[in-house]
């Protein structure tokens, strides 16, 4: 559903997931630049070729290699992401999925909220904390990001609405002169990263970032990226089955799983908290 591959000497494009640590425990707090070893570990190198045509051959074979490492997004890779997109939420609804979801949590690839708002245009967005952070940090030097995150912690953490607009409104004052990149990032995606607010504060915790089925991701790349190349796509998609299969044992309800109803039934929540409806306008309802 989003591109999970980033790296190479410069950050990663807005909307992109960061690489998982080594270990491939959940997302790595800044973006994944590979080494050497990987670099040339990847390239089908002949220690024999001594010729400049042989060195030229592999110098092409590492500037493509960087090139996939790095993300790089041609036209054609952004369309066929959007595509898997649509061919996955069309899945979902036709698999039961027909009640527009109320909210959905991505980061911010373009694929994925071009083909929701195509389906379920009702459906709002609530952008993912964990990789808009270091999207903002990564156009920081880093003599800066430690105070940054801790400015951009305030935002998510604060508990109201009109809390968290202060301190992103201090944020954007405090950077935009200096790093103008940096504001903008965060700038431009307000409105998605505040949406959590209008839900139950007990959903909190789950909304503010996609991690939560980043941990099951990590369980299948971390197996899957050993075994490239030796898997046909039938083999590859049972392994990732059972992969996921046995993943699942480990899940636990949500917190607040009761308010959900709720939510289905329309009823509002302004800062975590249900808002009465008014006595009068219900009872003009039932007359009408």
């Amino acid at each position: 559903m989003v591109d999970n591959t980033s790296g190479g000497a410069s950050p990663p494009p807005e909307g992109e997931i960061l690489a998982l640590d080594k270990n491939g425990q959940g997302l790595a707090e800044h973006s994944f630049r590979p080494g050497q070893d990987d670099l040339g570990g990847a390239l089908d190198i002949d220690p024999q070729k001594e010729t400049r045509s042989g060195r030229d051959e592999v110098s092409e074979q590492a500037v493509e290699r960087a090139r996939l490492n790095s993300g790089a997004k041609t036209a054609g890779e952004q369309a066929v992401k959007g595509a898997h997109s649509d061919q996955l939420l069309l899945d979902l609804k036709n698999r039961g999925l027909v009640i527009a979801p109320e909210l959905a949590v991505a980061d911010g690839a373009f694929g994925f909220w071009k083909a929701l708002g195509e389906l379920w245009p009702t459906t709002r967005g609530q952008r993912c904390w964990v990789h808009k952070t270091a999207n903002v940090l990564n156009k920081l030097p880093k003599s800066q990001q430690p105070k940054a995150k801790r400015s951009l912690q305030e935002i998510w953490m604060a508990e109201t609405c009109k809390d968290a607009e202060a301190a992103f409104n201090a944020f954007i004052a405090a950077y935009e002169l200096k790093y103008d990149k940096a504001a903008e990032c965060l700038a431009k995606d307000r409105q998605a990263l505040l949406a959590f607010y209008d839900f139950p504060a007990e959903h909190w915790k789950h909304l503010r970032t996609s991690n939560p089925i980043e941990s099951t991701f990590a369980t299948v790349r971390h197996r899957t990226i050993r075994s490239k190349g030796c898997l046909s796509n039938k083999t590859a998609l049972a392994m990732v089955f059972k992969l996921v299969d046995a993943a699942q044992k480990s899940w636990r309800r949500l917190d607040g799983h009761n308010q959900l109803p709720k939510l289905i039934q329309g009823v509002r929540f302004t800062n975590g908290i249900e808002v009465a409806a008014n006595p009068a306008a219900s009872q003009s309802q039932t007359a009408a």
